[in-house]
C-alpha cells in the first residue's frame, strides 16, 4: 500500500481512536467499501498531520479529522449527508497503516506483540457484484442506457408511502431490488458505474444510499421502501428542483412538486348583483389560476396524495384565518346589502378590507402608520412588544394596514387604507432577528428572554441601535439599563462594630442602589455590565467605567473585595487614609461611629520590663507585643509557634507588663491560667526563673485547700488544669479577671465538652489561647477557640462549616488578625535545609502473595467490623509491608524487599562517612533489623521502650562523641522526642505512623540547632500498599492544616482516625 506521510509521528497520537472506537462511528457499508477502495492496486494516499488536525487526500477529495473539546470530529468535501463519510474512515485506517509501517504507538498496535498489516497486500479474492442487466463489465461499450423511475404508494398504509423503484431502458421497466439499487449506487460512487444514468439520476441515486436500510439478508431481496408520510415529504422538498421525480402509483402521473398547490395570496372580489354585493374569496396561485376555498377542497378529496397536500397548507396560513374560511366561505359565495357591507364585512374578514378588489371600490390610501417598541420586565422575562393605537401587533403573522369601509352615492364604496411605514417592517424585522440570534421564545404579540445580565447587555446594545424615528417606551425597573446616558457609579465606604473589632466594607451606589464589593467582583469577574438589584431594578454601568472603578479599588486596598475586618487603632487611620484620597464618601450609619472612634484615647503598648530584655529573643518580644496589641485593642488572640520557642515565656512577659501598668493606675491584677495538669508546674518554674515580681499559685490540693488558697487573693496569676475547672466552676466564676489564658487551647476543640462549657462561662476582660495545635482534626476546632476568644465574631457552628468548610483559605486569611504563628524556619533560619523524601519499595514475590491474602481477607470482614478491628486489621498489614517474619515464621530466613533495601543503603552510607538513624514503631523489627547487622558486621547502637533511662543517655553520648559513623536503631513512641543526636544526618523511618506529627518529631533528633549538615531523611514506604493509602490520608488532614492555620509544620495534624478514615484505608 502506498502511504506519504510526515517523517515524525503526530503528537496527538495518544488521543486517536483505538480500531474498536473507529470502528463503531461508521456504517458497515461505509466500512466494506473502504476497505474494497484500499484493496485496489496501484492507488496512492496522502496523509499529513498538524497539531490537533489529520488531513488526508483520498481520489482527489480533501477530508479532514481535527480534535476540539476534548473529541475527533470529521469534516469532508465529498458532499455526503453525514460527516463520517467513506473518507473520514479511510483517514483513520491510513493512518493505522502508516503507524504500523513505522513502528509508531497506535492506540490499537501498543498492546500487540506482533503488528500485522491492516490489509494484506494483494486481495485474496475479489467479487464482483451482480447487476440486474447482464454482466456488469466495466467497459463503457457494455454499460446500459437507463433510467430511473420512482413510484409512490400512497394506500399501501395508513400513513406511510411505499416506493418501488424501476429502472426503464427502450421503454421497458425492471423492478429493482433494493440490494441491487445499492449496488448501483456504490459503483456509482467507486466511479465504476454499472450503467449509464443520467446526472439528475446520479444525484439521486448517490443521496438514495444513505437513506436504505442496511443490507441483511432479510431486506436485500425487498421490492419496496417503505416511509412515513412525513419523510415523503422530505423527499419532495429535497428533490423539487426535479420535476416528476415521484410518480403516483394509481394515474402513473408526477406528483406535483409541495411549492405548486400553495396559493401565493388570498382576495375577496366584490361585485354587485341587482341590489345586493357578493364577496367571492379566492386563491390565488404563482402560475395566476384562481380557486375557490371549496374548489381546493373538492381537489384535495380526489387527489391519492391528499394527506401530504393537507400537510402543505397546513403551513401556509392566509391572511384570514382557515376557521373564519370554513365557517362562512366553504360553498356558496355571501351577498350582502350596502348597509350589511360596510358594518358587517369587516368582522367577516377579520378586519382585512384592504384584500378587497371590485369595479365599485375605490381605494384611498391615506398617511403611513408608525407602532412604537415597548419593553418590560415580568417574571423572570424581558418582554418586546410592538404597539399601535394601544394595541400589540402580531409577530407571527404579517403586519395589516388599517383599513375602513366607506358607503357612496351611486351604488359605490371607499376603501380608506392606512398603510404600515417601510421603517415599521424593519422594525419587526429587527426583533424577529434579535429573537433568532439571542434564542429569543416568539409568541402571538411578544418576545420573551430570560431576563439575566448577559441579556440585559444584549437588549440595551439592541435597544439603543434602533434609529430615533423609533419611538421606544420601557418600564421603570429599566430605566438605568436603557437609558442612554446612565448613571456614574459612586463608592460608599461603611464602618460598624463586630464583636469588639471593627469591619470596613465598600459599596458602590448606582443609581441609588447600593451593590456589595462582593457582587461588584462577580460581575466585573464575569465580564458583564447589566445587573439586577435587590430592589427588582436592572443596573448598567458601561465597562471603562467598570474598569476604572475596580482599579480604584485595587489602589485603595479592597483588591479582595470582601470586608476588611482590622483592630480599632487600626481602622480610624485607614478611613482618614480612603477619605483624604477623595473619590469616596461614608455613609450616614458608619459616619456617627467613625466619629465616636476618633474620640476614643489612643492607648500605648506597655513597655516590657527591664529583667525580661536580656532574656527575651526578638520573636519573643514581637510575640510579647503582639499579644498585648490584640488585648488592648478588646480583641481576644492566639499564640499558636511552634513547640519550644517559648509560648509560655511570652505569656508571663505579657501577664507582667499588664500587673506593672495596672499598678501605676493604682488598681489590682488578677490573671487565670487554665493548663494540662502536667504543665502546672512548669508555669511555676517559669515564673520564678523569669518573672519573679508575678505572685503565681497553682490552685490545686483538696476542695477546702482549693478555696483557701481561692479566698486568701495573694496572687496575681492562678494557675488550675481543665479538670479542676470543671470542678470549681462556680467559685472561679465570683471574679472577673483582668486575663484569662488557655494553654494547649485544643482542649476545647469539642464545643460540646464540659471543660469547653467551663472555659465559657468565666469571665476576664482579655483572654489569650496558647497552642501549637489550633485545629487537630477539622475546622471546628478553630470555632471552639475562637467562640471563647470573641464571642460572637463568627456566625454559630453550623453556618461557620458550610461557609469554610469548601474555603479554608478564606478562614486563613481571617485568621491572620487574631493569631501568631512562628516556626522554627522562621525563627532560627540559621538550622541548614532538612530534605524529606519518598523511597518506594518493591515488595518480594512471596511478601506480596501473603500482603495480598490478608488484605482481600480483611476487606471481606469490613462492613461488620468496628473501628477496633479494622485498625487491628490495618497493622497486621503495614507489619507485612516491613517484614512478613513478624508475623510468620516461614519467612525468617527470606529478607523482605524494604529490609533489603535498608540495608543497601546503610552500609553504603557508613562506608561514605554519614551517621543514620533508623526508626519504627514495631521494636520487632528493630530486632530483625539489628539481627541483620550483625550477620553483615555493621557496629549499630538501640533505644526502644526496654532501655533504662540512665543507659539511654549513656548511648546518646556513645552516639554523638563518637568520631566512626553509626547506627541508631530507635524507637519511635521512646526516642521519638526528648533526644537530640545531631551526630546523624540520615534518617529513615522505617514504617509511616499515623501522625506525619510524630514522625517530623523524630527528624527533628538530628534536626536541631547545634546540627551543621543537611539533614536526609526517608519515609520507606511499600508500593500498592496500605502505607501509601495512609500517607495520601495525612496529607489531606496536613493539606487543610496548612490552608487554614499556614505553617508548614506538621504540630497540627490530626492524632484521631475516625472509623471512616480507616475503612477508607481498606477500600
Amino acid at each position: 500500500m502506498n502511504i506519504k506521510y510526515p517523517q515524525q509521528a503526530p503528537s496527538w497520537l495518544k488521543s486517536w481512536f483505538s480500531d474498536a472506537e473507529l470502528f463503531a462511528k461508521f456504517k458497515p457499508g461505509l466500512r466494506n467499501a473502504a476497505v474494497r477502495a484500499l484493496a485496489q492496486p496501484g492507488k496512492v494516499f496522502a496523509l499529513h498531520w498538524d497539531e490537533g488536525l489529520l488531513t488526508s487526500n483520498i481520489d482527489n477529495v480533501s477530508c479532514s479529522w481535527r480534535f476540539s473539546d476534548g473529541h475527533w470530529r470529521p469534516k469532508c468535501h465529498c458532499n455526503f449527508p453525514d460527516d463520517y463519510c467513506l473518507h473520514a474512515y479511510l483517514s483513520g485506517l491510513l493512518l493505522r497503516e502508516a503507524c504500523r509501517q513505522s513502528g509508531w504507538p497506535h492506540p490499537s498496535l501498543i498492546a500487540q506483540r506482533r503488528p500485522g498489516p491492516l490489509f494484506p497486500e494483494k486481495p485474496a479474492c475479489q467479487t464482483q457484484l451482480e447487476l440486474d442487466f447482464g454482466a456488469a463489465s466495466s467497459a463503457e461499450n457494455f454499460r446500459k442506457h437507463l433510467q430511473l423511475e420512482v413510484e409512490a404508494d400512497f394506500r399501501h398504509e395508513s400513513g406511510k408511502v411505499g416506493l418501488r423503484f424501476y429502472a426503464k431502458e427502450q421503454g421497458m421497466r425492471q423492478l429493482l431490488r433494493l440490494g441491487r439499487l445499492r449496488e448501483h449506487a456504490i459503483y456509482l460512487k467507486q466511479g465504476k458505474p454499472a450503467a449509464d444514468w443520467s446526472e439528475q439520476d446520479q444525484s439521486f441515486l448517490l443521496w438514495l444510499q444513505q437513506h436504505l436500510p442496511v443490507m441483511k439478508s432479510s431486506t436485500h431481496k425487498l421490492l419496496m421502501l417503505v416511509i412515513s408520510e412525513d419523510d415523503f415529504l422530505q423527499w419532495q422538498r429535497r428533490w423539487a428542483e426535479q420535476p416528476g421525480r415521484f410518480i403516483d402509483r394509481q394515474s402513473q402521473q408526477p406528483i406535483a412538486a409541495p411549492g405548486e398547490i400553495v396559493p401565493a395570496r388570498l382576495i375577496f372580489e366584490l361585485s354587485k348583483h341587482e341590489e345586493r354585493y357578493r364577496i367571492t374569496p379566492y386563491f390565488v396561485f404563482a402560475d395566476g389560476q384562481r380557486r375557490q376555498p371549496y374548489q381546493l377542497i373538492r381537489q384535495l378529496d380526489n387527489d391519492p396524495g391528499r394527506i401530504l397536500l393537507r400537510e402543505l397548507l397546513r403551513d401556509y396560513e392566509p391572511p384570514v384565518s382557515w376557521a373564519q374560511l370554513n365557517r362562512h366561505f366553504s360553498s356558496k359565495p355571501l351577498f350582502f346589502s350596502a348597509e350589511e357591507l360596510v358594518n358587517t364585512v369587516p368582522g367577516l374578514l377579520q378586519g382585512r378590507l384592504d384584500l378587497l378588489q371590485g369595479e365599485s371600490l375605490e381605494v384611498r390610501h391615506e398617511q403611513t402608520l408608525m407602532p412604537s417598541l415597548q419593553v418590560d420586565c415580568k417574571s423572570g422575562k424581558f418582554m418586546l412588544s410592538c404597539r399601535l393605537a394601544g394595541q400589540s401587533l402580531s409577530l407571527r403573522s404579517e403586519w395589516a394596514p388599517l383599513s375602513r369601509l366607506q358607503s357612496m352615492s351611486g351604488g359605490r364604496f371607499r376603501l380608506h387604507v392606512q398603510t404600515l411605514a417601510d421603517e415599521a417592517h424593519r422594525l419587526k424585522q429587527r426583533l424577529l432577528n434579535f429573537a433568532k440570534v439571542r434564542r429569543a421564545e416568539l409568541q402571538e404579540s411578544c418576545l420573551l428572554l430570560n431576563a439575566n445580565a448577559q441579556n440585559a447587555s444584549y437588549l440595551r446594545e439592541f435597544f439603543l441601535s434602533l434609529p430615533a424615528s423609533v419611538e421606544k417606551r420601557y418600564a421603570d425597573s429599566l430605566n438605568n439599563l436603557l437609558q442612554e446616558i446612565v448613571s456614574e457609579p459612586v463608592l460608599q465606604l461603611d464602618i460598624s462594630r463586630r464583636a469588639g473589632l471593627c469591619e470596613l466594607q465598600m459599596q458602590v451606589d448606582v443609581a441609588g442602589q447600593n451593590i456589595a464589593l462582593s457582587e461588584l467582583r462577580r460581575i466585573w469577574h464575569n465580564k458583564q455590565s447589566a445587573w439586577h438589584s435587590s430592589a427588582g431594578e436592572w443596573l448598567y454601568i458601561a465597562p471603562e467605567n467598570l474598569e476604572s472603578l475596580m482599579l480604584k479599588l485595587e489602589q485603595q486596598g479592597f483588591q479582595d473585595f470582601g470586608v476588611q475586618t482590622m483592630l480599632r487603632s487600626q481602622a480610624v487611620n485607614k478611613v482618614q487614609g480612603l477619605l483624604r484620597q477623595g473619590g469616596m464618601q461614608l455613609n450616614s450609619a458608619g459616619r456617627s461611629f467613625y466619629e465616636q472612634l476618633c474620640r476614643e484615647p489612643q492607648k500605648e503598648i506597655p513597655s516590657l520590663p527591664d529583667e525580661l530584655q536580656p532574656v527575651l529573643r526578638n520573636y519573643q518580644k514581637q510575640g510579647v507585643d503582639f499579644l498585648l496589641d490584640r488585648c488592648l485593642n478588646g480583641v481576644g488572640c492566639i499564640l499558636a509557634d511552634d513547640m519550644g520557642l517559648g509560648k509560655t515565656l511570652q505569656t508571663l512577659a505579657v501577664l507582667l507588663s499588664a500587673k506593672m501598668k495596672a499598678e501605676e493606675r493604682g488598681e489590682k491584677f488578677m490573671a487565670l491560667v487554665v493548663c494540662p495538669a502536667g504543665v502546672m508546674q512548669v508555669w511555676r518554674e517559669q515564673c520564678e526563673k523569669f518573672c519573679r515580681q508575678l505572685r503565681l499559685r497553682i490552685f490545686s490540693g483538696t476542695k477546702t485547700q482549693r478555696e483557701e488558697i481561692f479566698a486568701a487573693a495573694d496572687y496575681d496569676v492562678l494557675v488550675t488544669h481543665y479538670a479542676l475547672l470543671r470542678q470549681d466552676r462556680e467559685l472561679l466564676q465570683k471574679y472577673n479577671y483582668d486575663f484569662m489564658v488557655l494553654d494547649e487551647a485544643q482542649n476545647i476543640k469539642n464545643p460540646e465538652a464540659q471543660a469547653s462549657q467551663a472555659v465559657k462561662s468565666l469571665n476576664a476582660k482579655h483572654k489569650i489561647a496558647l497552642t501549637g495545635t489550633p485545629m487537630e482534626n477539622k475546622i471546628l476546632d478553630i470555632w471552639s477557640i475562637m467562640d471563647f476568644l470573641n464571642p460572637g465574631f463568627y456566625p454559630e457552628a453550623g453556618r461557620f462549616m458550610e461557609r469554610y468548610a469548601s474555603d479554608p483559605g478564606a478562614l486563613r486569611r481571617g485568621l491572620s488578625l487574631f493569631m501568631l504563628r512562628r516556626g522554627k524556619d522562621m525563627v532560627a533560619p540559621e538550622l541548614p535545609p532538612r530534605i524529606v523524601q519518598v523511597l518506594p519499595v518493591q515488595m518480594s514475590e512471596a511478601q506480596r502473595d501473603y500482603y495480598d491474602t490478608a488484605l482481600l481477607q480483611a476487606r471481606g470482614q469490613l462492613n461488620q467490623a468496628g473501628a477496633l478491628q479494622i485498625l487491628a486489621a490495618l497493622t497486621r498489614l503495614r507489619q507485612i509491608c516491613c517484614d512478613p517474619a513478624l508475623l510468620s515464621a516461614d519467612f525468617a530466613e527470606l529478607d523482605s524487599g524494604k529490609l533489603a533495601l535498608l540495608l543497601d543503603k546503610l552500609q553504603e552510607l557508613t562506608e561514605n562517612g554519614h551517621s543514620v538513624l533508623v526508626f519504627s514503631q514495631f521494636t520487632r523489627m528493630l530486632d530483625l533489623i539489628a539481627d541483620r547487622l550483625s550477620q553483615v558486621g555493621l557496629p549499630y547502637r538501640q533505644i526502644t521502650g526496654e532501655t533504662p533511662l540512665a543507659r539511654r543517655s549513656e548511648l546518646v553520648k556513645e552516639f554523638n562523641d563518637s568520631e566512626q559513623a553509626g547506627i541508631f536503631l530507635l524507637s519511635l513512641k521512646a526516642a521519638g522526642t526528648g533526644l537530640t543526636l545531631t551526630r546523624a544526618d540520615y534518617v529513615f523511618l522505617y514504617d509511616p505512623w499515623w501522625n506525619p506529627a510524630v514522625e517530623n518529631q523524630a527528624i527533628d533528633r538530628a534536626h536541631r540547632i547545634g546540627q551543621d549538615k543537611a539533614v536526609m531523611a526517608y519515609r520507606l514506604v511499600a508500593k500498592d500498599s496500605i502505607e501509601e493509602r495512609v500517607l495520601e490520608l495525612m496529607q489531606q488532614k496536613q493539606e487543610l492544616f496548612e490552608t487554614v492555620i499556614g505553617s508548614q509544620s506538621d504540630a497540627g495534624v490530626a492524632t484521631k482516625l475516625t472509623r471512616e478514615d480507616l475503612a477508607q484505608l481498606l477500600s
